[in-house]
C-alpha cells in the first residue's frame, strides 16, 4: 500500500560544533539541482541525430528556506546567530542542516545563512525566515551530535509593541515594519568530487557583502520629517511583546528616505540601510530573550 510523507510535523535539526539543536518548523522549502551541458550529435555520417547529448557532472548549491517562530527563550538563537555572527575569517560558519519527515532524514551540508527576513506583522507572533544555500543535500538515516537540551516552556512573542526613532525624534502610531539581513556570498568555481564519484558539488565559498533594510509605516501625524532624506542619522527600532523580548535595532548610522502615500488615511514610509561596520552585527542587530 502507498504512503506518504506530508510537511506537516517536519522537524529541523542544526548540528555546530557537534551540538545537535532541535526547532519546530512553521514551513519549510529545499532542494539541488544538476547542471546540464550539451554537445551536438550530428554528423555527417549520422545527419538525422537533431537531438543533442548531455554530460550531468556538477551540481548547483542547494537551496533551502526554514521559517521558524522567533520565541522568548533562546532554544532558536544558534540559527539567527550563525547567520549574523562572523568567524575571524571574516566568514559566516558553515553548519549541517537535517530536515527530518515521518520516514526520512534528509541532510544539508556545508550550510550558510544567505537571507534572514524577520516577520513583522502586528498582533501575531514574531517569526524568522532563513534562506540559505548548501553544499550537498543527501538521504541519510542518523542525526549525528549531543542533543541540547530545551527550556521547559515555549513562548511565542506577539508583536505587540513597535517603537521606532530617528535622529532622536520618536514616531507613533507606527502600522507596518519590515526588516531584512541579506550576506552576499560567491561559491568557489572550483568544484571538489564529493560525496560521488562522478559529481562535483561546490565546497566553499566567500562573504562579498551585507546589508541590513528595513521599512517603517506610519500614519501622517507628524510632518517633521516629511519629503526628507539622510546619509547619516542614528535609528532605533524594536518589535515585540514587550521591552524584554523581540528584535531590536540600535543603529548608530543609517542612510534614509522619506515618502508620503496616500491610502485610506495618509500615510508615510520611512526606508533605510545601515551604513556602519560593526565588528559584531549582535552589538547592533539583537534578538531578545528571556536569558
Amino acid at each position: 500500500m502507498a504512503y506518504y510523507n506530508f510537511k506537516r510535523g517536519t522537524k529541523l535539526y542544526i548540528v555546530y560544533s557537534n551540538n545537535q539543536y532541535e526547532f519546530e518548523l512553521n514551513d519549510i522549502s529545499f532542494g539541488q539541482t544538476f547542471a546540464e551541458e550539451s554537445y551536438p550529435v550530428k554528423t555527417l555520417q549520422q545527419p538525422n541525430k537533431f537531438f543533442e547529448g548531455a554530460i550531468i557532472n556538477k551540481a548547483n548549491p542547494a537551496n533551502f528556506s526554514f521559517t521558524i517562530y522567533a520565541i522568548k527563550e533562546p532554544d532558536f538563537k544558534i540559527l539567527y546567530d550563525l547567520g549574523c555572527k562572523l568567524n575571524t575569517s571574516y566568514n559566516l560558519n558553515f553548519f549541517d542542516a537535517y530536515i527530518k519527515s515521518t520516514d526520512y532524514i534528509f541532510k544539508l551540508e556545508r550550510a550558510v545563512i544567505t537571507d534572514i527576513v524577520f516577520n513583522i506583522i502586528k498582533t501575531e507572533p514574531l517569526s524568522i525566515t532563513y534562506d540559505g544555500q548548501a553544499a550537498v543535500v543527501s538521504k541519510v538515516s542518523s542525526i549525528p551530535g549531543t542533543p541540547v537540551s530545551r527550556s521547559a516552556t515555549t513562548s511565542y512573542n506577539i508583536i505587540k509593541e513597535v517603537d521606532f526613532s530617528l535622529d532622536s525624534t520618536t514616531f507613533d502610531r507606527v502600522f507596518s515594519a519590515s526588516l531584512e539581513l541579506k550576506n552576499n556570498i560567491n561559491w568557489f568555481g572550483h568544484h571538489t568530487v564529493q560525496g560521488s564519484a562522478s559529481t562535483m558539488y561546490p565546497y566553499n565559498y566567500t562573504l562579498d557583502s551585507r546589508s541590513l533594510t528595513g521599512s517603517v509605516g506610519v500614519y501622517l501625524v507628524d510632518t517633521s520629517a516629511l519629503f526628507t532624506h539622510s546619509v547619516s542619522v542614528p535609528l532605533y527600532f524594536r518589535a515585540g511583546e514587550s521591552n524584554l523580548t523581540g528584535i531590536e535595532c540600535d543603529a548608530p548610522l543609517v542612510s534614509i528616505t522619506n515618502r508620503v502615500a496616500v491610502e485610506e488615511a495618509y500615510t508615510q514610509y520611512f526606508d533605510w540601510r545601515l551604513m556602519s561596520n560593526p565588528t559584531d552585527l549582535t552589538t547592533i542587530l539583537t534578538y531578545l530573550t528571556l536569558e
